[in-house]
């Protein structure tokens, strides 16, 4: 049977524990980073092994709660509005007029291909039609 040789299995369990140690140690880093002294992170470095264990980020973490989750709210809030619109806006194709779509890029791109067609100056219509200040 093909693949089930003992060379086979410990090829196999030697990659699949270095991918293992790869995926968990920087999760492990990060973990570790974040117990240790402030003071000893910047000074040191990060580690595995701290010289000095602090909990005052999860201090911070538990007394600014409030903060903290406003700002998750806010994450999830743009996300779940802007995600719809960006699709329903990259599903209407290249020919967006300004005023459509969300991206701001595309409303740009479409502008300059609309203005050097027109052969108008793109200055003059970005600043609108003031002169550009130097």
């Amino acid at each position: 049977m093909v693949g089930t040789s003992k060379t086979y299995k410990i090829i196999s369990y030697v990659i699949m524990a270095l991918w293992a140690a790869i995926i968990i140690l920087p999760f492990l880093l990060l973990l570790m980073s974040s117990l240790t002294d402030e003071q000893v992170l910047v000074s040191n470095g990060y580690s595995f092994f701290p010289k000095q264990f602090s909990a005052a980020s999860y201090q911070y973490i538990f007394q600014s709660g409030d903060t903290i989750m406003q700002a998750y709210g806010i994450s999830i809030l743009v996300t779940a509005v802007g995600t719809p619109r960006a699709v329903s806006g990259a599903r209407e194709g290249p020919e967006r007029t300004a005023g459509e779509g969300t991206c701001q890029r595309s409303r740009t791109a479409s502008e300059v291909r609309r203005r050097v067609a027109s052969s108008k100056p793109l200055v003059a219509t970005m600043t609108g039609g003031r002169p550009a200040a130097s």
